[in-house]
């Protein structure tokens, strides 16, 4: 789990901006498949999500791709 926190900057339509404080909640869950102890190599698939108070991405749903190496 994580919580991102931060702030944007957005610009309106007649050219000046404004502050937006962001603060939000997400989770990722994940399958890990080590075909080859040996190698060491690592093959995975992660699904995420998060949810945010900021006004241009309020949601981020996601699948991942994982390639990796076992030291």
């Amino acid at each position: 789990a994580n919580i991102p926190i931060g702030y944007e900057t957005l610009e309106n339509l007649d050219g000046s901006n404004s502050f937006n404080f962001v603060i939000g909640a997400g989770a990722s869950q994940g399958l890990r498949i080590i075909p080859w102890e040996k190698q060491g190599i690592v093959l995975g698939i992660d699904f995420f999500q998060q949810f945010e108070t900021s006004k241009v991405y309020r949601t981020d749903l996601g699948v991942e791709l994982v390639l990796g190496i076992n030291f």
